[in-house]
């Protein structure tokens, strides 16, 4: 191996995500993709992982861009999410929890 690159766990599933077949997905609304347009991959670990890939008009191929939703901004819009909101902070104030 003359050389290696580390790379994002979210950047390796957009990677793995350009390799999926339609029979490895179910379809949860009726909504047809566009050909060639923008993929998004999201799931737990420990933060909230995130990823999209592009596709240019120039390129046959997608770019991967990872990120963490943890490190997002939460707006409040509702009474509920103000709640949400106000659960966070103390769970993170009087929570025990390691990561605290």
């Amino acid at each position: 191996m003359k050389s290696f690159t580390f790379i994002n766990d979210f950047a390796a599933a957009g990677y793995g995500l350009c390799l999926l077949r339609h029979s490895d997905a179910v379809k949860l609304d009726q909504v047809q993709p566009e050909k060639g347009g923008t993929m998004v991959v999201m799931g737990p670990g420990t933060g909230l992982g995130e990823g999209y890939l592009t596709k240019s008009v120039f390129s046959n191929c997608y770019e991967v861009f990872s990120s963490e939703g943890g490190h997002t901004d939460f707006s409040v819009r509702n009474e509920e999410d103000w709640n949400l909101r106000q659960f966070a902070i103390n769970y993170i104030r009087d929570s025990n929890n390691i990561e605290n």
